[in-house]
């Protein structure tokens, strides 16, 4: 049993179904509030004087804002930015219940969990330092989702501007370049780009290197067997490691890879 199935028995309270779909809506009604009164932004960010002052929320309201021009400075256009948060609204609910479906609710609010903690733990360090810190923190959840999405998904097509398709792992390596041209710029981010997204990185480092192994083992065996089929050798591409059966033995069975890059037929993974 894994740490966190252990973990998972112990502190099932933990799971909190549908919570990026909530600060979603949150940060949904803060647009809204935010382009009325642009003011409560600032009782919101993160001061960390004034937290040290006794104003406490700001430790954690900053995760409620994101950034919202002004309605007068977006061309003219007053509800462009209600438009665009209506649609990130959406973006995030797929985002959450892709990564519900996928990991379970539990595993899935452990996830923003960590995320948000990272968040916080970063801006503190960071103003301790005398280090600039992120007044508004709203979109790094929204990132950290996305990645992890990418991650499980990347082949899945966005529609830029609603004409052009994009897989999703271009936009994400895109958004990673972003960010690290900042950190570039502002060395002190990369403490807080490393605190938000270690829980993505302590997850899809080693999801990166399975899929490199599997890669790998799949090109030789496509070597081996093009080898052999040029030589006029009878040569089989899937092999299964428990029955040692063929797509020539048996024609009806699929073969799966699993994460130590052997092959399983479906009879054999039945059984399991």
């Amino acid at each position: 049993m894994s740490f966190l199935t252990t973990l998972e028995n112990r502190l099932p309270w933990l799971a909190f179904p549908s919570l990026l779909r909530g600060f979603a809506i949150i940060h949904f009604v803060m647009v809204l509030l935010l382009m009325a009164r642009p003011d409560l932004g600032i009782a919101m960010a993160f001061d960390w004087p004034k937290i040290m002052g006794g104003e406490f929320w700001r430790i954690l309201s900053f995760l409620f804002l994101v950034d919202v021009p002004h309605p007068e400075s977006v061309a003219g256009f007053r509800m462009l930015p209600v438009l665009f948060a209506f649609f990130a609204l959406l973006i995030a609910f797929m985002f959450n219940d892709t990564l519900e479906t996928t990991w379970g609710v539990w595993r899935t609010s452990l996830y923003f969990y960590l995320v948000i903690l990272g968040q916080i733990v970063a801006n503190c360090l960071l103003a301790l330092m005398g280090a600039r810190v992120e007044l508004v923190g709203g979109y790094y959840l929204y990132l950290a989702a996305f990645f992890a999405f990418a991650t499980l998904f990347p082949k899945h097509t966005f529609l830029l501007m609603l004409i052009i398709p994009v897989q999703v792992w271009v936009l994400a390596a895109i958004a990673a370049f972003f960010l690290l041209a900042k950190a570039a710029g502002q060395p002190s981010f990369f403490l807080y780009l490393g605190l938000t997204f270690a829980p993505f990185l302590a997850w899809a480092i080693p999801q990166w290197r399975r899929a490199g192994v599997q890669r790998s083992s799949v090109a030789k065996r496509r070597v081996a067997f093009e080898s052999k089929k040029k030589a006029g050798q009878q040569g089989s591409f899937h092999l299964c490691k428990v029955c040692q059966a063929t797509e020539n033995s048996h024609p009806d069975r699929d073969f799966r890879v699993t994460a130590e890059g052997d092959e399983i037929c479906s009879a054999c993974l039945d059984q399991d």
